[in-house]
């Protein structure tokens, strides 16, 4: 599936394809075929929901079941689901499998209203995150992109605060944690027609390819918020990108 029901400002979806119209592929066992030949080779570690929120539409179209099912009966792979929805109920009826990583991404409240629109709240995706630990499915926590805005050391300090005690610490599998970053290509097209958004049109650094932070801001943004997080989390169970 192609595009997504949700309007992040930071979302590189929107530079990617020139329709804002979801494109729904009907003929996943295609992919499935595909993804057989590449197993009888090596192990595959898959994330599925990148270019789109697959659980957001589960109601609709019953995908991320069908990824369920196929991990059920592959071993040697492994499927990331990530997710800003708190559609959990939608698949809760399965049985957690070992080879299967629900990832959910954590945004303070003031980044969900302001750059985060049609998405949950923090206290909704919290409850989500909470029931799946408790269920027993491995739960990946994203806080990314962190978002250098105003006062943004007060705004991810009480996301974190609220995050570790909501949720059970020592079920979390592990935590990632990365700053905004998007191809310059998309960048480039989405400020062709958007100019009502802080985020767009931030001095970004070109690296490589890239637009993201100056090295400081990065530094600064990923050191502090993983500051944070070691509050409550072995640094072993936390990493960058």
């Amino acid at each position: 599936m192609l595009n997504c029901i949700y309007h992040c400002d930071y979302c590189y979806l929107q530079g990617m394809f020139s329709s804002a119209h979801v494109v729904m592929f009907v003929n996943i066992e295609d992919y499935f075929a595909e993804l057989d030949q590449m197993l009888e080779k090596h192990s595959v570690y898959l994330p599925i929901s990148y270019d789109t929120d697959l659980l957001a539409f589960e109601n609709i179209a019953p995908f991320t079941a069908e990824w369920i099912h196929y991990a059920k009966n592959h071993a040697n792979v492994t499927i990331e689901i990530r997710t800003k929805s708190v559609n959990y109920r939608a698949i809760r009826h399965f049985e957690p499998l070992n080879n299967v990583i629900l990832g959910w991404t954590v945004s303070p409240d003031f980044i969900v209203k302001h750059y985060e629109r049609g998405t949950s709240s923090l206290e909704a995706r919290l409850a989500n995150i909470r029931q799946a630990i408790n269920d027993g499915w491995k739960v990946r926590l994203s806080f990314d992109p962190l978002l250098h805005i105003d006062d943004w050391r007060e705004h991810y300090q009480e996301c974190v605060d609220q995050t570790f005690m909501t949720i059970p610490v020592e079920k979390i599998l592990d935590i990632s944690v990365g700053v905004f970053r998007m191809p310059k290509d998309y960048l480039k097209n989405i400020r062709k027609y958007r100019n009502n958004s802080d985020l767009i049109y931030y001095p970004y650094e070109h690296m490589e390819g890239v637009y993201t932070y100056p090295k400081e801001i990065r530094n600064q943004l990923i050191q502090e918020v993983t500051q944070m997080i070691e509050k409550y989390v072995p640094k072993e169970k936390i990493y960058t990108s």
